[in-house]
């Protein structure tokens, strides 16, 4: 199903990326792959839900000022749930943690070598945090959703595969605020991303 989500992106991507001739034209999309580092949620009462792998990706359309780029992207990102700590010790549970997010980006790309271009970026926006049927001891525990703000940083480095394409790989944290699931409160997400990505320009 993660996988589902980021195909058809990615091809879309791809179809651009040997269109037109050069990477430093105006707008560019791209997108991106990566696997995460998630910190656990705390909630009011104290318990933990602790979390697997995360993995996710996105997509963006943006606009190169050279060297200034700003991009407006939407991120998908997502990490099972492992286990339930409680004051009574851990617990088996199952369901998943989700973030949507569209954000706002601005990046700097450091043209110093010919093919290499080290890059930053951050960027601000929204994420819908969702608990998606967390289940612990054949009981719901949540099952609920919040938009919150959200905040990335960026860094990074692309390779020109073409005057009009380059491939990246980088570091991305990404973060969003406190959520409210049910009558309760969670820790907001804290990501640390490996992450390739494509970027094409038309």
């Amino acid at each position: 199903m993660k996988i589902r989500i980021l195909v058809p992106a990615v091809s879309l991507i791809l179809a651009f990326l040997f269109a037109t001739p050069d990477l430093r034209s105006d707008i560019y999309v791209g997108g991106s792959f990566g696997f995460g580092f998630p910190r656990d949620h705390g909630d009011d009462d104290g318990n933990t839900i602790k979390l697997d792998d995360d993995l996710g990706g996105s997509v963006a359309v943006g606009f190169n000022f050279d060297p200034v780029r700003l991009e407006g992207e939407f991120v998908y990102r997502t990490s099972d749930v492992r286990r339930l700590d409680t004051d009574t010790g851990p617990q088996r549970a199952s369901g998943s943690v989700q973030n949507l997010g569209l954000m706002l980006n601005g990046f700097y790309d450091f043209y110093g070598a010919r093919l290499y271009r080290p890059y930053i970026g951050g960027g601000f926006g929204a994420s819908r945090i969702s608990a998606e049927r967390i289940r612990s001891e054949g009981e719901t525990v949540f099952d609920d959703s919040e938009t919150v703000f959200a905040y990335q940083a960026m860094a990074g480095v692309e390779y020109e595969l073409a005057r009009n394409a380059a491939i990246r790989a980088g570091y991305r944290f990404f973060a969003t605020q406190n959520a409210s699931w049910g009558e309760g409160r969670v820790d907001g997400s804290r990501i640390h991303i490996i992450e390739v990505g494509i970027r094409g320009s038309f």
